[in-house]
This record gives C-alpha cells, structure tokens and sequence, in this order.
C-alpha cells in the first residue's frame, strides 16, 4: 500500500509540474489546491506519499489537472505490439475535443470500410 501511494505521489506531481500555470513553467501546489478545491498541506503531504488519496480526490485532481483519473495511476506496462499502438492513439486523441474524436472515429470507420487489395 506504501508503495501505491508514493506512486499516486509521484504521478500527481508529475503532472503538475507538467501544466502550464500563468507564467510558470509548471502549476505550483497552491495553484493545483486551488483547482481541486484541496488544501496545500494535504496536497503537499499526497504528493510525498503520506496519503492515500479517496475516489473523490481523485476525481478532483484529474479535474483540475485536465487528465483521465487512470493517468493518476502507476501504469501497468504492455509488452505487447498492439498495446503499444494503443497507447500511442490514446496519447494523439486526449489532445483533441469531443467532436474532434467522434470525427476521427468516423474516418476511421470509413477507411476501414473501404476495400483494400
């Protein structure tokens, strides 16, 4: 359990320190607290691992951090070919919009759909 927790530690300041805050290089923690209407100190002592975070804390850093709640997660890793390509789908389209996907996932239908030789 330590270990789950120092890992959620690190991808959450990981992230944050990812974020492009008003004229920082990264969000500070003040700023991420403030976003997911957290405290510093808790934020701070998460962070360094002190901390298991509950479902709702979750839900409110990805929020705040504009992230999936499994991109708080340590990562399990995929060896495999297709799970690699999958990761890097995933990556491309959590930068596009809504609309902007559902777009995507019709071109791709009518690609498929077309005969190949």
């Amino acid at each position: 359990m330590a270990d789950l927790k120092m890992e959620i530690g690190r991808r959450v300041r990981q992230l944050r320190r990812a974020r492009r805050g008003p004229g920082q290089r990264g969000l500070t923690i003040r700023a991420l607290a403030r976003r997911a209407a957290l405290s510093e100190d808790y934020l701070n002592k998460l962070e360094l691992g002190r901390y298991m975070p509950s479902a709702e804390t979750l839900l409110a850093l990805a929020a705040a951090l504009d992230v999936r709640v499994a991109d708080l997660l340590p990562h399990t890793e995929r060896h495999d070919e297709r799970g690699e390509a999958l990761d890097e789908l995933c990556a491309v389209a959590s930068r596009f919009s809504a609309s902007e996907i559902r777009y995507l996932i019709a071109v791709v239908g009518t690609v498929m759909d077309y005969p190949r030789p």
